[in-house]
């Protein structure tokens, strides 16, 4: 059956918007530190090297996929510990721009992230990926199992087609 998938497909200044939203009972610096220090990516993206800060640019490979190779990644805001936007060279000719933004909540610390689906990015493929990364995150934080990749793709494959045709963003 595959895990539920959670995202959405949101209306952006310039384009269509792929939206996750997980709640960490943790604390906002816990979070923070999982998405930003590389030993900690690590286990659950992939690890980058390089001088980190906002307007500079680190070399990122990820962990999860076979045969990756490092890749750059312009770190274009960084506000510890709340919002951090990349513009990720995914190839020569694509780079997918996300942002993360990290808030407290009663029930822990919410994490909103969100890229933006420039044309010719398919949500039905890119959207159980970030769905499982997000989980892996989770269960990087949490020392719990990482899950299992055929659960999400293409299991979510359907999901995403239909928000992505449901989702009218014309002005």
């Amino acid at each position: 059956m595959g895990i539920i998938p959670t995202g959405e497909i949101i209306c952006g200044p310039a384009n269509k918007q792929l939206r996750l939203t997980r709640t960490f009972n943790l604390p906002i610096q816990t979070v923070w530190n999982g998405l930003t220090e590389s030993t900690l990516t690590e286990q659950w993206i992939g690890h980058w090297s390089g001088e980190a800060g906002t307007g500079k640019q680190v070399m990122f490979t990820m962990s999860a996929e076979e045969g990756a190779s490092a890749a750059p990644v312009d770190i274009i805001a960084c506000d510890p510990p709340g919002y951090l936007e990349l513009a990720m060279a995914v190839t020569a000719d694509v780079t997918w721009n996300v942002s993360i933004e990290l808030r407290e909540s009663a029930a822990g610390t919410v994490m909103v992230f969100v890229q933006e689906l420039t044309p010719g990015t398919d949500p039905a493929d890119i959207g159980p990926g970030w769905e499982y990364y997000a989980d892996r995150l989770a269960a990087s934080l949490s020392g719990h199992p990482m899950p299992d990749w055929d659960e999400y793709y293409p299991a979510q494959r359907t999901y995403y087609i239909a928000a992505n045709e449901s989702r009218d963003c014309l002005a």
